[in-house]
């Protein structure tokens, strides 16, 4: 059998949870902005709604305690009531052009999850009713997925061309270094060249293996893996050379499972530019600003 259920609105749960808090139906009056008459009506009302009592009333009938169902219901109106102004700030917010209802981002492997964390906090108080999404892209296709939609900003290595309506800016740079096993041949030498490194295993991630910044990229012999992670492990069993970022390489580092190999920098590039990607005709640009503003920051990176 079908029944209608009673409604609980809003100002009778704010009423409850006032008069709970003060315990006084007067200085509940005075946080809600009602005469005492239209708060203990409330009260009333919400009980007759529940079926049962919430307080006990001293002799005044002006002082009331919670009792045992009363404090059960507080904790949940209390929930209750932080969840619709949290919708309410988010449904409202929907009117403002100011911002996107979603965003999508897709990160190289490259970015310090440190970095995305705080890219991600900044925007939940900036922007806090645009729902955040972060995806994995195969790194020759980003610049496809930012023209097709469905992706809002790729943070990425630096391009040698960007597609026509691609806008980008770079926003820092990231320090590789080239490890090794401790027992490796080449892990007590200094200024090592190029020359000497072509004729080693070399370990690097799929999506490096066609950079040409470097001559050591097209080793006589290399291993090509799918993420950094597998490079270092790879390395720590001593089959390679293996070119890292370091917030990647640190903890192998410290542990001395890997040793860092003293290369001729002027010979190669110890940073790999990192440059943020959106379409042309993105629709907020304070929004945009703030995203290269941010990463910028993290990075302490200064455009000179």
């Amino acid at each position: 059998m079908n029944r209608e259920l009673p409604i609980l609105e809003t100002r009778l749960l704010n009423c409850f949870v006032a008069i709970a808090e003060t315990g006084n139906l007067r200085k509940a009056g005075l946080r809600l902005g009602k005469a005492k008459s239209t708060v203990s009506r409330w009260l009333s009302e919400l009980e007759d709604l529940l079926g049962y009592p919430l307080f006990e009333r001293e002799s005044s009938g002006l002082v009331l305690t919670l009792n045992e169902r009363g404090e059960g219901l507080l904790i949940k109106a209390r929930t209750v009531l932080a969840t619709l102004r949290r919708f309410e700030d988010f449904a409202f917010a929907k009117n403002s052009h100011l911002a996107p209802s979603k965003l999508t981002f897709c990160f190289n492997q490259l970015v310090a999850n440190e970095c995305i964390t705080e890219l991600i906090l900044s925007l939940r108080n900036l922007v806090p009713e645009t729902e955040i999404t972060i995806v994995q892209c195969v790194a020759e296709e980003m610049q496809n997925h930012l023209v097709s939609g469905d992706v809002d900003f790729v943070l990425d290595l630096a391009p040698e061309n960007l597609f026509p309506d691609i806008g980008g800016m770079i926003v820092g740079e990231e320090q590789v270094m080239v490890l090794a096993h401790p027992t490796h041949p080449l892990s007590d030498q200094e200024q090592i060249t190029s020359q000497q490194l072509i004729s080693q295993t070399i370990i690097l991630p799929q999506f490096l293996d066609i950079r040409k910044d470097n001559a050591y990229f097209y080793p006589i012999d290399s291993i090509v893996t799918p993420d950094f992670q597998l490079a270092i492990d790879l390395a720590k069993a001593n089959l390679g050379i293996t070119y890292t970022p370091e917030h990647i390489a640190r903890q192998a580092l410290r542990s001395g499972e890997l040793k860092q190999l003293s290369l001729n920098w002027e010979e190669f590039s110890q940073h790999l530019p990192l440059m943020l990607f959106y379409r042309l005709n993105f629709p907020y640009p304070n929004l945009k600003q703030h995203l290269i503003d941010t990463i910028r920051d993290w990075y302490g990176y200064r455009q000179s």
